[in-house]
């Protein structure tokens, strides 16, 4: 199933004046010295509106195309500045800058003539029919289970990303660290049961699945041409980072990692 992430979209009063050209697109670049001679652009529209002589729209056209000179000059020099100071952190920045967009492409499977049949051809491709397991009955408390503290959970939130995608359950990371910020014993309720429980019950392990296809394929119309990012819900992908950290520390005291 594709996912497509609605974009928020915020009106802005509108005027009368020329929109401003877009910024350049480089990061801790940007210099609001090129865009100055728009204000004699400006100045230059109403002249020529009011005295529709030659002489009027002559100096607003040479204005204008100067502005965009300065504009054109500026954002090479901002390039070059930009390519002469780069560094391995920044070089993928002007990879992506400069590669062609690129064209996404969408899976035409033969033996599948609609979505429903395109999405079910993918579903049984990356995850094959298996048997459920077996019934776990009822479940019992883990004495051994160290409680969880404010501050595990805080570190997980840390290594969080508030952009990344949520799951289905439409909550962002955001949300649970403001949440978290709030109020602590929120998320530490929530997930100590399941810690003391040791259970992760299947409802959180669903997931939206996002279809991207693999690059320099020759045809796209197997589902080996693609593949499937899975978007799990938050509040799932904060605990598996605290057990994470947990079963990471048992394995370093009990030698179970190899040193490198």
């Amino acid at each position: 199933m594709v996912l497509l992430r609605p974009l928020r979209a915020y009106d802005e009063p509108r005027s009368h004046s020329p929109p401003l050209p877009p910024l350049p697109k480089i990061q801790g670049l940007v210099d609001p010295a090129p865009y100055l001679p728009l204000e004699r652009v400006r100045e230059g529209h109403p002249k020529a509106q009011k005295a529709p002589d030659p002489e009027s729209y002559s100096i607003a056209r040479q204005s204008k195309l100067g502005c965009f000179k300065s504009i054109k000059k500026a954002k090479a020099c901002y390039w070059a500045d930009f390519l002469a100071k780069a560094s391995p952190n920044t070089i993928w920045t002007a990879k992506q800058l400069v590669a062609p967009r690129k064209i996404p492409r969408f899976p035409s499977l033969p033996d599948a003539s609609g979505p429903v049949a395109i999405n079910k051809a993918l579903l049984d491709h990356f995850f094959p029919h298996k048997n459920p397991l077996p019934s776990r009955g009822r479940l019992t408390g883990k004495l051994s289970a160290a409680p969880l503290k404010s501050e595990e959970i805080k570190l997980a939130l840390s290594k969080s990303s508030p952009s990344s995608a949520p799951g289905p359950d439409g909550i962002p990371y955001s949300v649970w660290k403001k949440v978290n910020l709030i109020n602590p014993t929120i998320i530490l309720e929530l997930l100590w049961p399941l810690v003391a429980f040791g259970y992760h019950p299947p409802s959180l392990i669903t997931a939206h699945g996002v279809v991207l296809d693999k690059p320099g394929k020759a045809s796209y119309d197997s589902p080996a041409s693609f593949r499937i990012i899975g978007l799990l819900k938050t509040i799932s992908k904060i605990l598996e980072r605290i057990m994470s950290v947990r079963l990471s520390a048992i394995a370093r005291s009990k030698v179970l990692l190899h040193q490198n």
